[in-house]
């Protein structure tokens, strides 16, 4: 589809005066206050939850020390530039999330259990 000079006009404005997008500093803010009061004792808990390509499903919860607004999402966006299926990065409470690592072959279990040509998760 070929915009006119006036289309892009309004479809700039449309999006310049839509609320939905979010002020990238307020989120930054938001983010910053977030990690402040999920820690505990100089640590936070990390939520990594993710499936592969080949149906693996990943979770783990790590504590690490106090980090910075940039580090994280540095963090994130490592995680999401190699991530192969639909994957999540969240903050929590390190008394709330304790330490740990799975994983489950989604594609193994749907064989084993009769139900090869779907994959429930």
């Amino acid at each position: 589809m070929i915009l006119s000079k006036k289309n892009k006009k309004l479809w700039r404005r449309s999006f310049k005066d839509n609320r939905s997008f979010s002020d990238r500093l307020q989120n930054r803010l938001d983010l910053k206050n977030h990690i402040t009061q999920s820690t505990e004792d100089g640590k936070i808990a990390l939520l990594f939850d993710s499936i592969d390509c080949d149906a693996v499903k990943m979770s783990s919860t790590h504590h690490v020390n106090k980090m910075t607004v940039m580090a994280f999402i540095l963090k994130r966006n490592q995680m999401y530039e190699w991530a192969e299926g639909p994957s999540y990065l969240e903050i929590g409470k390190p008394s709330d999330n304790k330490e740990y690592s799975t994983q489950r072959d989604l594609a193994l279990e749907a064989y084993e259990n009769g139900h090869p040509h779907s994959i429930r998760m």
